[in-house]
């Protein structure tokens, strides 16, 4: 099953999960007033819990911080 979700989706699904809640979390955050979002509570609203990893994966997908993100 792994291999035919990698040839599919050219992904493993963890990684693909990943990507998944990243959207999820940048959507709130392009969506929300910079004064009224806490980061912290929407990544982990999406399954972050560590909240140093999931600034990695952000800044690894986006090029930017989900600061900076907020802000535009």
């Amino acid at each position: 099953m792994r291999k035919l979700f990698q040839d599919v989706f050219q992904t493993s699904p963890y990684q693909y999960l990943i990507n998944y809640r990243l959207q999820c979390v940048r959507h709130e955050l392009e969506r929300s007033l910079p004064d009224s979002a806490i980061i912290s509570q929407i990544a982990t609203q999406y399954g972050f819990e560590e909240l140093g990893r999931f600034s990695q994966y952000y800044r690894l997908m986006y090029a930017e911080l989900p600061t900076e993100t907020l802000k535009t």
